[in-house]
This record gives C-alpha cells, structure tokens and sequence, in this order.
C-alpha cells in the first residue's frame, strides 16, 4: 500500500514538472540559436560580440571595440538583422508608442510598440529597432526594462547626456469606446 502511494506520488510529480521543463528547455534552445546567429552575422564584419542580451525572438548586441551596435529579430515568418556604426549616432532615446483606451469614465492607455531610435549626428536621419509590437505578443515581457539600460550603455559610450525625457509617448488618436 505504502509503495503505490509513493508510485502515484512520484507520477503526479513528474507529470506536473514535466512540461515546464520541456517549455524552458526550448527556451533556453531559441535564445542560444539567436546568439549564434547574432555571433555568425557580426564574424562576417571581422567583429566579435560584446555586450549582448537575448530576448523572446530578438537579440541585441554590440561588438567588443564599441563601434557597432547590432540587432537580429526572427519571428516566424520574418528575419531581420541590423546594425549601425555608433559614430554617426548622435543620441539615442527609449520611444513608446500608446494608444489611448476610453471606457466609460476611465481612460488609459494601451502600448502598442517599444523602440530603440537612434539619431544620426550628421543629417535627420533616424534608425530604430523595435523590441516589442502588440501584434506580434500580447504581452510585455520587460521590453521597456531593457531598452531602457541599453539607452543607458549606449549613452555611457557615446559620452552624451540627453535633457529629453528618456521616454516619449506618442499618442494615437484612434479613441475606442467600450
């Protein structure tokens, strides 16, 4: 009796950690194929990889000279890799694009896309890279966080102090009424 108690016991154990091991192993595998592919693409530029961070379907990273910063993001059906050169980059700045929600008395707003946009110190020019669209998650998973202290890396290495708000919100006018 004793022993097929601790039969089930042992059963309903491994059922219930199972998936959540399944579910971080391949996590854990994406996240090291995007690095490797981020690594692959910056060794074809005689670069190698820095300071970098993996994140859902995205990577960002920046080689070891500090002279290019490099952004790969695959999606199911996209792959997109980017890099600037850090010396025509005059500032950076975190921008959140909201929408404004109404329903009845209440207001809030609903983020739609987080971005990494860099201006260009020579002309207008603006370069971006989106770390987060509600179309393609429903939900937030530190997007803000890190396009945040990858604003403050990068301001550290192009010696600037930026007086704009670190965030800027551009409000939509699309107004929906529940």
């Amino acid at each position: 009796m004793e022993t097929s108690k601790v039969i089930i016991s042992i059963t309903l154990i491994i059922i219930c950690v199972l998936p959540f091991l399944i579910i971080n192993g391949k996590a854990k595998k994406r996240a090291q194929l995007i690095k490797s592919t981020l690594e692959t693409k910056i060794q074809k530029d005689n670069k190698i990889l820095g300071d970098y961070e993996v994140h859902n379907s995205f990577a960002i990273g920046i080689d070891s000279n500090n002279s290019l910063i490099y952004f790969y993001i695959k999606k199911s059906e996209m792959e997109q890799f980017k890099k600037i050169k850090l010396t025509q980059i005059s500032t950076c700045q975190v921008v959140k694009v909201t929408k404004r929600i109404t329903n009845g008395k209440s207001n809030y707003e609903l983020i739609e896309r987080v971005k990494l946009v860099f201006y260009n110190s020579k002309n207008s020019e603006e370069e971006q890279f989106e770390l987060y669209n509600d179309e393609d998650n429903s939900q937030l998973d530190g997007e803000i966080v890190l396009a945040h202290s990858w604003k403050q890396k990068l301001d550290e290495i192009l010696h600037t102090s930026d007086t704009r708000p670190t965030t800027m919100t551009t409000l939509e006018s699309n107004n929906i009424f529940v």
